[in-house]
């Protein structure tokens, strides 16, 4: 009786204001409670009509299609309510019926969330699809969910949302406290950008150790802190090793050995440092830089 009386205030409220979106998301999800799929299912698409990134009305609507065992539907209204929720609960159970939709009839594993993950994220401009799919694989357990975690926390580092990063980074290594050292790497990565030099230190000294001292990337992080407080020899010593890893196939290493050379009074090495970076990268981003230092030491 009550929900008879809430679906004809809902569409009396209609009457006076059509295109109120709320309005026709609530009477949809009346709808659907009642079994009414038809009218629910019209009503939410409405409301998705009115207003695009609404999260309440995609995520209804994934669930009626659900219920009427539309999958592919389903999981495009889910994986839009999920892209454009806000509130960390909400996405958490959206994020679950993602996962139980794809469970009853759309095949898919960590591994294909995963490589679905790296496809968007290698597009640049889908992150928040590459967010959820990496978030989906993130959800099963299993042993791709830390390497899920880690690359929740890089997706949220790139759209700039660090604390967000910083916690799924942590989560990636309390499942995988070993073994993964991409996680230390970008936990050390964030720690940095947060100005906490000491733990990013520690980050990176474990994200070698982890990797058997060879890593390339965390030993040019690790040189960059290491000269940010001072010590140069420090940093050339880090520089030299990720240029050997690398096969000297990093270019801004010699940019950043430039630094820690002029640093130290070292001008001649530091000239030829920057030479070299201006020789394998003269379009790089510190090209600019790199011809101001070596025209000032010439």
């Amino acid at each position: 009786e009550d929900i008879k009386k809430a679906l004809a205030a809902y569409n009396k409220v209609l009457e006076m204001a059509p295109n109120m979106a709320n309005a026709h998301a609530n009477l949809g999800h009346l709808y659907k409670d009642v079994g009414d799929l038809n009218n629910a299912e019209r009503e939410l698409r409405t409301a998705v009509a009115l207003k695009k990134d609404y999260p309440y009305a995609l995520y209804q609507l994934g669930l009626v299609e659900k219920s009427r065992h539309k999958l592919p539907d389903a999981l495009v209204a889910l994986r839009n309510s999920y892209k454009y929720e806000t509130v960390d609960d909400y996405k958490e159970q959206t994020l679950s019926e993602i996962v139980g939709a794809r469970g009853l009839g759309v095949p898919k594993d960590s591994y294909e969330e995963l490589a679905l993950g790296y496809e968007y994220l290698a597009d640049g401009s889908k992150l928040e699809d590459a967010e959820t799919e990496f978030a989906a694989a993130a959800a099963r357990p299993g042993k791709m969910q830390a390497t899920a975690w880690n690359n929740v926390g890089y997706v949220f580092e790139r759209q700039g949302n660090v604390k967000q990063a910083y916690q799924s980074y942590i989560q990636a290594l309390k499942l995988s406290p070993h073994g993964l050292p991409q996680a230390h790497y970008n936990l050390g990565l964030a720690y940095l950008r947060a100005g906490q030099k000491d733990q990013a230190e520690q980050a990176f000294k474990q994200a070698i150790a982890e990797a058997g001292g060879k890593y390339d990337l965390a030993h040019n992080a690790l040189g960059i802190l290491l000269k940010s407080k001072g010590n140069a020899e420090g940093a050339l010593a880090h520089y030299s090793l990720a240029l050997m890893q690398s096969g000297d196939t990093l270019p801004v290493v010699h940019f950043n050995m430039g630094l820690a050379y002029e640093k130290l009074g070292k001008k001649k090495e530091a000239l030829a440092s920057y030479n070299l970076y201006l020789q394998q990268s003269p379009q790089g981003l510190n090209a600019d830089a790199a011809k101001r230092r070596a025209a000032i030491l010439k």
